[in-house]
């Protein structure tokens, strides 16, 4: 799979392999931008693809790759912004 090199577009083709129902490409699409040393450095905008990775997660019953992501984007998050790791959580 050829990883996109911006995170909206990452999201974007996620979304695209979710409207063609590959659940399981998009899910790992979105895990490979959330534990990308690439992406690291803009937690914001990096906030969406976490949302749709936790909805995905779920939906697809995948609670130790949920456990995996959240825990690689809390080390990101702890020293900048501890907020959004504590959406991502409630989410």
């Amino acid at each position: 799979m050829v990883f996109p090199h911006r995170m909206e577009n990452a999201l974007a083709r996620a979304e695209e392999l979710l409207a063609v129902n590959q659940q399981s490409a998009a899910l790992q699409l979105l895990y490979d931008a959330i534990t990308s040393r690439h992406f690291q450095h803009n937690l914001l905008a990096l906030e969406p693809i976490v949302n749709k990775f936790v909805e995905l997660c779920v939906e697809l019953r995948q609670g130790r790759f949920v456990k995996d992501g959240l825990s690689q984007y809390r080390s990101f998050s702890q020293t900048t912004n501890m907020q959004a790791f504590e959406q991502a959580v409630r989410k």
